[in-house]
């Protein structure tokens, strides 16, 4: 959700914007850098040194500057400075926006989850305040955008919330909540996360018939996670009588789901270009090269240890791993420091096979990659097949890799 309020708040900020194109530069640089700074004292110096010498007098551009400053000083457990700093921010759109990252990010890191809760509380209820309030908007902001905006502005705001609460045990309100989020939302287009947490409120609240549409629209879709798999199978045996009758169903499904991606991949195969060959090193020093690799199909995974994508797409990789032990997969993380990985992979015993691209990122830059996780998928004559980007789902990884390596296998 940060991206989303991030994109609200820098679009106020360009539409407002009255400098020249160079002075915009420069302190959309040094504010990324502040947002950077883990010293809280130091990103408030940073703060006023950037007002000072860009001589700054537009409230949004400061809000900003402000705003960063408060989330330095929730990420150190100074509850009280960040709301200080929250209280001095102009505009009350710009107020809810960080109060939400806030939020959100003490959700995403599991802690502190009473205070995540008041403050995203403090988030709703502030932007109820002012969403039909024409004084809260801008002077120079179109009205029309504006009044987007705020549509926009709902749903993080009360996700987030519905979030929080769920995590601390509160499902009756946190459905309400979701429902609030949800209520303009095209439902085909659900993300997983939100269709998990959706049916897991509906099912902890005993709405089992709802869980059942949602999970199944979301299998059928080939989106589901891993959770809502288990909760689909589970209803399936109350609906259906039986674990039998409730296999074939839902292998009915995957089975339309795989049938779909053989013939739409197999259009998107590849053809005569030969995988970059490369040399990396695993955490203990032992290389391996692609080249020494012919004969096996290989699976290589760029990833990062502070890629979030990345991560969540870890157990769905894995079971693949264990799934097609002929298999090579090679996960290399890139741009990221070798003791965070060394860190990560201890702590989490996974990816097996873990390997350390170079800190130029040579080995991703050589298969042109522009974001990460990326897949890249490899035949047995070294020949480059499929190169796939980002992450959903597991079902939808889980759907995509395995017809992608059937296809590979049959070559």
């Amino acid at each position: 959700m940060r991206t989303i309020t991030l994109f609200l708040i820098t679009t106020i900020s360009c539409t407002v914007w009255d400098a020249r194109a160079q002075d915009k530069e420069m302190f959309y640089s040094r504010a990324r850098a502040l947002a950077k700074q883990t010293d809280p004292v130091k990103a408030t110096d940073s703060m006023y040194a950037i007002i000072q010498d860009l001589h700054l007098k537009n409230s949004e551009d400061v809000d900003m500057l402000k705003g960063e400053v408060a989330m330095a000083y929730l990420r150190v457990n100074d509850e009280a400075q960040f709301e200080a700093y929250i209280k001095q921010i102009w505009n009350k759109f710009n107020q809810t926006s960080y109060l939400n990252m806030g939020a959100e990010e003490l959700l995403n890191k599991k802690i502190n989850l009473a205070y995540a809760e008041k403050i995203a509380a403090q988030t709703v209820n502030l932007y109820l305040s002012y969403k039909d309030d024409p004084a809260a908007k801008p002077a120079e902001f179109p009205l029309e955008d504006w009044n987007r905006f705020m549509q926009m502005a709902m749903y993080p705001y009360y996700e987030t919330y519905a979030a929080i609460l769920h995590a601390n045990g509160k499902d009756k309100d946190a459905l309400f909540y979701l429902r609030m989020a949800l209520k303009n939302e095209d439902m085909d287009g659900l993300s997983p996360e939100v269709a998990e947490l959706y049916s897991t409120l509906l099912l902890a609240n005993g709405l089992e018939d709802e869980a059942w549409d949602i999970l199944l629209k979301m299998a059928e879709a080939g989106r589901g996670s891993s959770a809502m798999h288990i909760q689909l199978r589970k209803l399936g045996v109350k609906k259906l009588g039986s674990e039998i009758r409730t296999t074939v169903f839902l292998d009915s499904i995957r089975q339309n789901l795989e049938a779909i991606h053989l013939a739409s991949l197999t259009q998107k195969m590849i053809v005569d270009t030969q995988a970059p060959d490369f040399t990396v090193s695993d955490l203990n020093g032992k290389e391996v090269s692609l080249v020494k690799l012919k004969g096996k199909i290989v699976v290589v995974d760029f990833w990062a240890t502070w890629c979030l994508p990345c991560i969540a797409s870890m157990p769905a990789m894995e079971n693949l791993r264990k799934k097609y032990p002929e298999v090579l997969f090679l996960f290399i993380a890139t741009k990221d420091k070798a003791s965070a990985v060394n860190e990560y992979c201890k702590k989490n015993k996974l990816p097996v096979h873990t390997f350390l691209d170079k800190p130029a990122a040579d080995v991703a830059s050589s298969f042109k990659v522009s974001g990460i996780p990326t897949k890249a998928i490899i035949d047995r004559n070294g020949n480059l097949r499929f190169q796939t980007t980002g992450y959903s789902s597991d079902q939808e990884l889980m759907l995509e890799m395995e017809a992608m390596i059937k296809i590979v296998k049959d070559l």
